[in-house]
């Protein structure tokens, strides 16, 4: 019988624009346990050679995979704001909860982690390692923030996330964000980036 693994991971990025995400993926494959699996959902990656690290890490064409993602943009473009302002930037931030979304559809393991592409594993991690950054009683795991002094960034750092698909919150959580997404819902929200979303 397969041992089901008790980790996976998820990340996504554009190659073109964010051609860092190779490192990450690289980093991944060098420095992670081999009992963790990576999928990556990529813009533009088509001229990926995934062959050396297919065994660790699973390339998925992010737009064939998450079709919901272009579903929100057309259903919402009227909602785009002409600003540098990250905080009203619902469309580069849903990249990242579809991509989770979608991970969490076909993940077999209890824990899904999520890393943002720009993260570079520079050693060996055990996987004893994660478990002890998870346990029952708790839904996430997440980076908080701490004495910032900039009024804005007061909600959490959501660049490294442990969700836990055992726990009873699990569906109700996603469900609500979804809701918040495909629904709209976090149009009415101060503000309309992920880690905003996340703290409410």
């Amino acid at each position: 019988m397969k041992k089901i693994n008790k980790f996976s991971a998820v990340t996504t990025f554009n190659l073109k624009k964010h051609p860092y995400g190779i490192e990450m993926i690289n980093s991944f494959f060098i420095n992670w346990p081999d009992e963790i699996q990576l999928l990556a959902f990529v813009e533009n990656a088509s001229s990926l050679d995934d062959s050396k690290v297919r065994n660790k890490v699973l390339l998925n064409d992010y737009h064939k995979e998450i079709p919901e993602y272009e579903e929100f943009c057309k259903k919402f473009q009227h909602k785009e704001k002409l600003t540098d302002d990250f905080r009203f930037n619902a469309f580069r931030f849903a990249y990242k909860v579809y991509a989770i979304s979608q991970a969490l559809k076909k993940i077999s393991s209890r824990y899904l982690i999520w890393l943002d592409a720009d993260i570079k594993t520079h050693k060996k991690i055990p996987l004893e390692f994660f478990e002890k950054l998870v346990k029952d009683t708790s839904y996430m795991s997440y980076l908080g923030r701490e004495n910032i002094s900039l009024e804005h960034l007061t909600y959490s750092e959501c660049g490294f996330l442990i969700f836990d698909t055992h726990h009873s919150t699990h569906k109700i959580f996603w469900k609500e964000m979804m809701n918040m997404y495909s629904g709209g819902k976090l149009f009415d929200e101060k503000e309309w980036h992920d880690s905003y979303i996340f703290d409410q």
